[in-house]
């Protein structure tokens, strides 16, 4: 009977935040990267290696990203980077919806026409809302503004999206208000919020709390990319998870939710890359997560615990100097490593039997 290695390092599996139809609650954190988001994107790159893949952003992303992190005013519309952000990365795709916004706003500036003060134009905005663009109801899932334009089919975030963008151009201020599960805007009367639950026809002037912070255009947009993250995650895309949480954290960087979401998807990825036996994926995926974030201890005991799979697979074949050869090339890569030392000594030893 062969023995295994002593003090077997356990994969260590990292809990998902996981959410349909909204981001979760508005909890702030550090931004904890070595890169801001908008050079994330080219470390996330490298694992395209994997597999053959083909995960990036895009170029006009790229740009709206760099000029966010320089401090400069975007150069697109709300309703720009609300598209960028539903996945119409194409210019021309995008010039199609603007095109329809101009309408709805022009169609929305005529229903609104004989109302006097701010209240009744926001009241009378969420009636055009829910008879036109929302007449087909909520879905979950319809997270992005493209969707609501292309079905008449809304979810709390991109209804929110479209009566807020509404709103500016019609001449009113609305926010955008982000609690667990939920978002809703708030508009601007004078001195007071009016709460606007844009999921309800009836949903003007909605009985609930005020709340103490609303989020700005790019923090609302944000729960665009932090819901398809959530879908890749329960898809088990996880590279297209991390690119779409990254570009929720360069539209909001201390959003603890996203955060979260990306180390659960480098860990859980390189967890399941390891149990599938693709042992250098699994180490790469670890690794790549640690240039990201070199203090994260669970990826340094994962990427310890691959190393001991990985053996632990040629020792159950009898195969000692192959586990020999992986316990030294996981101390080229951890020098020092007292648990691969142990190992590679024990190993070494079973060959001399």
């Amino acid at each position: 009977m062969i023995r295994r290695p002593s003090f077997y390092v356990v994969l260590i599996v990292w809990g998902l935040t996981h959410v349909q139809a909204a981001a979760g609650p508005k909890a702030k954190s550090v931004y904890p990267f070595q890169l801001p988001p908008a050079r994330a994107f080219d470390v996330l790159e490298d694992l395209n290696k994997i597999e053959g893949g083909n995960v990036a952003i895009s170029k006009d992303e790229r740009t709206l990203f760099a000029s966010i992190k320089h401090g400069k005013p975007p150069n697109h519309t709300f309703a720009e980077i609300a598209l960028l952000a539903s996945g119409v990365t194409d210019s021309a795709r995008r010039q199609k919806y603007l095109k329809q916004i101009d309408e709805l706003e022009a169609a929305a500036r005529k229903a609104i026409a004989d109302a006097r003060t701010t209240k009744e134009k926001g009241a009378k905005l969420l009636k055009f809302l829910h008879a036109g663009p929302f007449a087909r109801g909520y879905a979950a899932q319809q997270t992005d503004l493209s969707g609501i334009l292309d079905t008449n089919k809304f979810n709390c975030v991109s209804s929110a999206i479209l009566y807020n963008i509404l709103t500016q151009r019609l001449g009113m201020q609305a926010r955008g208000v982000r609690v667990p599960n939920h978002v809703f805007s708030v508009l601007e009367d004078a001195d007071r919020l009016i709460v606007v639950e844009t999921t309800s026809a009836r949903g003007f002037d909605a009985h609930r709390r005020l709340p103490k912070t609303t989020l700005s255009e790019l923090e609302l947009v944000s729960s665009i990319y932090f819901n398809h993250g959530v879908e890749m995650i329960e898809k088990r895309k996880f590279h297209e998870a991390l690119v779409a949480n990254f570009c929720a954290l360069a539209l909001d960087p201390e959003d603890a939710e996203a955060v979260r979401n990306v180390r659960a998807s480098l860990i859980n990825w390189g967890i399941a890359l390891e149990r599938a036996g693709k042992f250098e994926d699994a180490l790469f995926v670890c690794e790549t997560g640690l240039r990201l974030e070199p203090g994260n201890g669970i990826l340094k005991s994962n990427r310890v615990a691959i190393y001991d799979s990985w053996a632990q697979s040629h020792m159950d074949a009898g195969n000692w100097a192959d586990a020999v050869r992986v316990y030294e090339q996981g101390l080229a890569r951890i020098p020092g490593n007292g648990h691969l030392t142990n190992n590679l000594n024990y190993c070494k030893a079973q060959m001399e039997r």
